[in-house]
C-alpha cells in the first residue's frame, strides 16, 4: 500500500536507510522491556553488553556518510510537507547529537545505566542507599561529561531538559514552576483550613486481594478499550509503558495489599501513555514519527486519564460496582465515599501516589536537585540529606528511610536526569486538553459514565493529537490543537473549580 504522507524522493530514501535503525531500537527496546519483566536476575551484566553494543551500532548507522549525506541534502528541499519536516526535524536533533558525542561515551552509557537500574532496584529492596550511591555517581559524572560535550549556553541541565522536551531550557522550567506556585500554596492552604479536611482516608488502610485489584484493573482497561491484540500488562517495581508501534504496547503496574487508588491510578496512567503510543497513523510504522517524542505531551495524556478521568465522580461511579470485589470490607463505602477517597489532599512521600496539588511540589524537589547535582553543587552522598531537607520545606513531612525518599524512583538509575519536568508541565497542559474537550464534546464528568462517552472521548483525543504522534514539537503541538501558547490559566481555573468544591 502507497505511503501517502511522505511524497519527496529523498525523505524516501532517508526512511528507507532509517528502518536500520529503528529496528536496533526495536530490540534495544525489547530486551529492556524483558530485563525489568522476566530476565533472570544474573543476566543483567550479558544484556548489558548487548545494550552497549546495539546502542553503538545505532549511533554508528546514524553517522554512515550517505545518511548523512541524505539527511542534509533533505534539509535543502523547498517543498517538504509538514509530515516530511517531523522527519527532519527529529533525525537533524539525534544527528547533531551523535556528531558531538564520541562512540565510546555512548557505549558507556548505555552499560551503565542498564547495570544501574539492576542496581538501584536491589537497593530499594534492601532500603540501602550506600549501596546504589557508588553507580549514581557514575551516571551523574557522565551526565555533567555530556553536558560539556554538547555545550550549553545558561546552565548545563539545559542539554538534559532539552533530552526530554526540545527546545526546553532551564529557565524555562524555572518560569513554570514561578507561574504555579503560589497557586499550590494558596489552595493547599484553603483546603488545610477548611472543616471538610481530612489527613488520609479510611479506604487507603483497607487491604485488598491483589488477585481482585489484578480483576478490577482488567475491567477498568477493557471498559477504557484496551485492544488486547496490541496491548499487555505486567507488574514491575515501578509502573511504566514501553511502545514498540502501533500494534505493540506494553505497560506494568504495581499491587502493594492496601490503598487500591495506587495500583488503578497507575494502571490508568501508563494506559493513557498507550493510547499515545498505539494511535499515531499507521503508516508512521518504522519512522521516526510513530508514537509520541515530546514528554511534556505524553505525561499530558497519562495525566489527564489518570486524574481528570479517573478522579471524576463520573468515574468513581462506575468502579462502584467492581469495589466491592475487592474484599468484604469494600461493601460498605459509597460513590461519594470513592470520590472523597480518590481526591483526598494531603502531603505524602510518594510522587506517584501524590494528588494533584502537593505533587507539583514532589516534581519541584527533584527538579532543584538535578541541576545541584549536574551543577556539581551537590554531591551524589549528601542527595538524602538534600531530599529530606526539601521535602520538609515543601510539604512538612521528612521520609524515615530510603525506599521511600531517595530511592523511590527509577529514573535516575536509568539515566533519565531531567525528565522529572515534564511530569508537572504535563499535568498542566492536561487541563487545556480537558477545556477544549468539554467545548467540543461535553462534560467529562458525564463522558465517563458511559462506553459510548469514553469513545468519544478517545475519538477527540486520537483525531486531535494521538494521530500525529512526533510530527509536531511540544510548543507547535499546543498552538495546533488550542491556538494559543501554552500557559497554566486552564489549570489554575480546574483545581480552585474543583477543590473549592470538594472542600
Amino acid at each position: 500500500m502507497k505511503n501517502i504522507y511522505f511524497k519527496n524522493e529523498i525523505i524516501k530514501k532517508v526512511l528507507e536507510k532509517y528502518k536500520v535503525i529503528w529496528s536496533l531500537h526495536y530490540l534495544n527496546g525489547l530486551a529492556g522491556w524483558d530485563a525489568r519483566i522476566y530476565m533472570p536476575k544474573k543476566g543483567i551484566i550479558a544484556r548489558g553488553k548487548a545494550h552497549a553494543q546495539a546502542s553503538k551500532l545505532i549511533q554508528q548507522f546514524f553517522l554512515d556518510k550517505e545518511f548523512v549525506y541524505l539527511i542534509n541534502k533533505a534539509s535543502e528541499e523547498k517543498n517538504l510537507n509538514v509530515y516530511e519536516k517531523g522527519v527532519l526535524r527529529i533525525l537533524r536533533k539525534d544527528l547533531d547529537q551523535y556528531q558531538k558525542i564520541p562512540i565510546k561515551f555512548t557505549e558507556k552509557w548505555a552499560e551503565i545505566t542498564n547495570k544501574g537500574q539492576s542496581i538501584w532496584e536491589n537497593a530499594k529492596n534492601n532500603d540501602d542507599f550506600k549501596f546504589f550511591a557508588p553507580i549514581l555517581g557514575k551516571i551523574i559524572k557522565m551526565c555533567q561529561e555530556k553536558s560539556e560535550i554538547i555545550g550549553y549556553k545558561s546552565h548545563p541541565y539545559d542539554v538534559h531538559i532539552d533530552d526530554f522536551e526540545h527546545g526546553m531550557t532551564t529557565y524555562d522550567v524555572d518560569m513554570y514552576f514561578n507561574s504555579i506556585k503560589g497557586s499550590l500554596i494558596k489552595t493547599l492552604a484553603y483546603i488545610n483550613k477548611s472543616k471538610k479536611y481530612i489527613p488520609k482516608h479510611i479506604l487507603s488502610s483497607e487491604i485488598y486481594s491483589k488477585h481482585e485489584m489484578n480483576n478490577l484493573n482488567n475491567s477498568v482497561l477493557d471498559y477504557l478499550g484496551a485492544d488486547r491484540d496490541r496491548f499487555r500488562m505486567d507488574i514491575s517495581s515501578h509502573p511504566f509503558t514501553q511502545g514498540f508501534g502501533p500494534n505493540d504496547v506494553r505497560i506494568t503496574t504495581w499491587y502493594h495489599d492496601k490503598d487500591f487508588a495506587s495500583s488503578l491510578t497507575a494502571t490508568i496512567h501508563e494506559f493513557g501513555h498507550s493510547l499515545y503510543e498505539l494511535e499515531s497513523i499507521a503508516d508512521f510504522e518504522f519512522t521516526p514519527l510513530s508514537g509520541g517524542n515530546s514528554l511534556s505531551i505524553h505525561e499530558s495524556l497519562s495525566r489527564f486519564w489518570e486524574n481528570i478521568v479517573a478522579r471524576s465522580y463520573g468515574f468513581a461511579k462506575f468502579i462502584h460496582k467492581d469495589l466491592i470485589k475487592l474484599g468484604e470490607n469494600y461493601k460498605k463505602y459509597s460513590t461519594s465515599d470513592i470520590y472523597k477517597y480518590l481526591n483526598i489532599v494531603s502531603p505524602g512521600l510518594i510522587r506517584v501516589d501524590a494528588d494533584e496539588i502537593t505533587y507539583h511540589f514532589h516534581i519541584l524537589i527533584r527538579f532543584e536537585l538535578e541541576k545541584e547535582l549536574i551543577k556539581g553543587k551537590l554531591k551524589v552522598n549528601d542527595l538524602p540529606d538534600a531530599w529530606n531537607t526539601l521535602y520538609k520545606k515543601y510539604l512538612g513531612i521528612k521520609p524515615l528511610n530510603y525506599k521511600d525518599g531517595v530511592l523511590q524512583d527509577i529514573h535516575w538509575s536509568a539515566g533519565l536526569i531531567g525528565y522529572f519536568p515534564t511530569y508537572s508541565i504535563g499535568t498542566a497542559l492536561s487541563s487545556i486538553w480537558m477545556d477544549l474537550i468539554e467545548k467540543d464534546i461535553g462534560s467529562i464528568n458525564k463522558l465517563v459514565e458511559s462506553k459510548s462517552g469514553i469513545n468519544k472521548l478517545r475519538n477527540w483525543l486520537q483525531n486531535n493529537i494521538h494521530k500525529y504522534g512526533s510530527m509536531y514539537d511540544f510548543k507547535d503541538m499546543v498552538k495546533k490543537v488550542s491556538k494559543n501558547s501554552f500557559n497554566t490559566t486552564s489549570w489554575k481555573k480546574y483545581l480552585k473549580k474543583k477543590y473549592s468544591t470538594i472542600y
